[in-house]
């Protein structure tokens, strides 16, 4: 799989489609991804690839269909996600691990899902978690990441125990390095 091509795994194109079909009616998801031309197997395998840029844009079209922000509906697609794929795969971990710990591995956590970017921790105390995105190779995944953000994280912190009571993000551009950067926080009790 090459960076040059924004990707994400399959199980985020799963939770899309189940989501995005339960809303609009089966095999509406796949109209969307005809539509933006984004080829997918009959049945998409969990830990498979998949151009993001696409799978964004399929996002895109279901939210206008549905009269909603499309972060919103990542938020939803995102934590949907998480549910299925943090209490079956990672279910022991997020059992031995406090949300700080969780968080420590944010970039981890984030390349299992996106094959592109890089998560800098600016902060990581009880209650209190702050991170940049670097390196986001195209604008149009901008809303789609605000929306992963929004969904994933907070569910995995109360999945490990947190509670989540807030959670804000910031889009941000540097004209020097020609590259978008997505700011994160959370806070917990």
């Amino acid at each position: 799989m090459s960076e040059d091509v924004p990707m994400t795994k399959g199980s985020h194109v799963a939770a899309a489609e189940e989501v995005i079909d339960s809303r609009l009616g089966p095999g509406r998801f796949r109209s969307f991804a005809l539509d933006e031309d984004l080829v997918l197997p009959p049945l998409v395998l969990p830990r498979s690839w998949h151009p993001a840029v696409g799978v964004a844009g399929v996002i895109r079209r279901a939210a206008a269909a549905l009269g909603v922000a499309q972060e919103a509906l990542t938020q939803e697609i995102a934590a949907h996600n998480a549910d299925s794929d943090l209490t079956s795969i990672y279910r022991v971990f997020l059992k031995l691990a406090a949300p700080r710990r969780v968080l420590a591995n944010g970039n981890a956590l984030w390349r299992t899902y996106i094959n592109f970017g890089k998560v800098e921790t600016v902060r990581n105390e009880p209650g209190d978690f702050a991170a940049t995105l670097h390196e986001i190779p195209d604008d149009r995944l901008m809303p789609w990441i605000e929306g992963i953000w929004l969904g994933f994280v907070p569910r995995a912190v109360s999945l490990a125990g947190g509670h989540p009571l807030r959670s804000k993000t910031r889009r941000r551009y540097s004209p020097s390095a020609g590259r978008h950067a997505f700011e994160y926080e959370l806070t917990w009790r």
